[in-house]
């Protein structure tokens, strides 16, 4: 019904391993609220 879509840039810094995850609070759409998405990069 609902769907959200967003990228988010890597900074040269961030390294990242297979099955490591990240918490996200969107606050735009409701405060306090944290949801874990995993970590993937795409060709660039």
């Amino acid at each position: 019904e609902h769907v959200l879509s967003f990228m988010i840039e890597k900074p040269s810094n961030f390294n990242f391993h297979v099955g490591e995850y990240i918490n996200i609070c969107l606050t735009c759409i409701v405060r306090n609220e944290w949801h874990p998405f995993t970590i993937c990069a795409s060709p660039e």
